[in-house]
């Protein structure tokens, strides 16, 4: 199962990539997609999911997903390392924010936690391949999960939560 997580305003592309994706992966894959309030895609199948807005059932979704498509905010991110799942990352472009996203996106590819695909060109049949190497090669899948548990293990949010404050010149309140 993948889980795409759209619904925001910045979410617009993956919302309306996802039909293309469903195409590229054909029918061995079930897709649940949070698309947002009156935001569907239009698009129904066998294998296909949409749903307004995940509550309870969204970390339980993600601990079972091979892997989540999303954009590349800072508290998405930490609920999918806690949730310790895989992730294809489209960060917002800089025309449409401060770049954080995509920086965000960056270190967890550096770090293998993430693929990265770039907004400018959101290719269904390049997140397909992801999701299929992803699917098939169980070497690729366990490293990516590992690499995830280091993740949870090591201080790592509170490493970056630190960095972010350092860049903004703010104290963190105690």
């Amino acid at each position: 199962m993948v889980t795409v997580i759209g619904g925001s305003l910045g979410a617009q592309a993956i919302n309306e990539m996802i039909p293309l994706l469903r195409g590229e992966l054909g029918p061995g894959f079930q897709i649940v997609h949070q698309t947002g309030e009156g935001k569907g895609t239009g698009y129904e199948g066998d294998g296909y999911v949409q749903i307004p807005f995940l509550h309870d059932e969204y970390m339980p979704l993600l601990q079972v997903s091979l892997c989540v498509i999303s954009r590349a905010g800072a508290s998405a991110l930490a609920d999918f390392i806690a949730a310790g799942v895989p992730m294809i990352l489209i960060p917002l472009p800089r025309s449409a924010s401060r770049g954080d996203q995509i920086e965000n996106g960056r270190l967890y590819h550096t770090l293998g936690c993430a693929y990265i695909v770039e907004e400018e060109n959101p290719d269904p049949a390049l997140i397909a391949r992801y999701v299929r190497e992803l699917a098939d090669d169980s070497a690729v899948l366990s490293g990516m999960k590992e690499k995830i548990r280091w993740e949870q293990s090591s201080g790592a949010a509170e490493t970056i939560s630190q960095i972010i404050v350092d860049r903004s010149g703010k104290k963190m309140v105690p």
